[in-house]
């Protein structure tokens, strides 16, 4: 964009964005600045941020940490090899694009709470992914069985009859919760549930990659698998031939 004022990330120093000696040139992106992340020095933002747009990945590996709000005056790009963890509120003005390689995510115990005001295009081979990023334990977490946890519906319960199974929560028609721990024999956790995604979209989501909140399906030993997570999507239309998901695991 010619006569952007560009902020191009170095993270020479430290991988803090609030630091300018990480920036060519040297200065804190403020909201008229377009932001470049290109190289694998990792991103934080720790305070709340404001910037015109932001264009992550390219042809290296890169992240982008917010574990504060984010507000985006026009567009968040993701492009191949750029992986953002959005764990608070994030709001755009304009469009949120992720392109094939791309990743949105989110810290686990948080949530994805992204905003856009105009379209949301997750390419084939994009991803907005909060699988195996749900809660530590959990309000469906069972008590002293091998079961699945809960979340929507009960966890399966285990083959001998035994504990307690985890309660069930959250919303059918606005889903904002993440999984919960399935039990594991001899106590303790098994492998991650599901995550959360509430996106809320002005304009058109076109899905043609994934959405996915899914319990993480690594195989563990004497487990039973976690609940899945939520994909809260309010959109003015949909399309696309995508994927949409948020199932719990499996192993039992």
């Amino acid at each position: 964009n010619f006569g952007a004022l560009w902020a191009v990330w170095r993270g020479t120093n430290s991988s803090s964005f609030h630091n300018a000696t990480n920036w060519e040139p040297q200065a804190v992106p403020t909201a008229g600045s377009w932001v470049l992340v290109e190289v694998t020095n990792g991103l934080s933002i720790t305070s709340s941020a404001s910037v015109k747009a932001i264009y992550i990945g390219g042809s290296q590996p890169t992240l982008l940490q917010a574990t504060a709000p984010l507000t985006v005056g026009s567009n968040f790009v993701v492009r191949s090899n750029g992986v953002a963890w959005l764990s608070r509120p994030v709001t755009v003005s304009n469009h949120v694009l992720v392109l094939s390689g791309g990743l949105l995510t989110h810290a686990a115990d948080n949530r994805l709470a992204l905003t856009v005001g105009r379209d949301l295009q997750v390419d084939r081979g994009g991803r907005v992914d909060a699988s195996g990023k749900g809660y530590t334990g959990g309000p469906g977490y069972p008590s002293g069985s091998r079961s699945g946890g809960s979340h929507g519906g009960e966890g399966c319960q285990n083959g001998n009859g035994d504990g307690t199974l985890g309660k069930t929560y959250g919303s059918i028609t606005a889903p904002t919760n993440s999984g919960s721990w399935g039990g594991r024999w001899g106590g303790g956790y098994t492998t991650s549930p599901g995550g959360a995604l509430q996106l809320t979209v002005g304009g058109q989501a076109v899905i043609n990659g994934n959405l996915l909140a899914n319990a993480d399906n690594t195989f563990q030993s004497y487990t039973a698998g976690g609940s899945g997570g939520s994909v809260f999507l309010v959109a003015g239309s949909l399309a696309g031939s995508g994927l949409i998901q948020a199932n719990g695991g499996t192993q039992v």
